[in-house]
């Protein structure tokens, strides 16, 4: 399949994101931004206690990102494109 680059259509991802696969595969698809507008999950959020974790939570998915893409053969995470998602790819 080819892939066509459009600069003129934004990807923004509302929601879904919940283990660091999801991340790439966002990325795979063109992911621009990241946002949540739902108050009751901002109202959830307890900073002083939440920001250890998130940045644990961060940490390790992006390890695990690198092993993704080091297994796709990017040397980067902007190298990520649709074609990483069919199965079996070979390059």
């Amino acid at each position: 399949m080819d892939q066509v680059e459009r600069k003129d259509i934004s990807l923004i991802i509302t929601g879904g994101l919940r283990v660091p696969a999801d991340f790439v595969k966002a990325m795979a698809l063109g992911l621009d931004a990241i946002a949540t507008q739902k108050e009751h999950l901002r109202k959830k959020l307890i900073v002083d206690e939440s920001a250890g974790r998130l940045e644990k939570f961060f940490g390790a998915s992006v390890e695990l990102m690198k092993v993704l893409s080091r297994a796709c053969s990017h040397s980067h995470f902007n190298e990520f494109e649709l074609s990483d998602l069919q199965r079996g790819k070979k390059k």
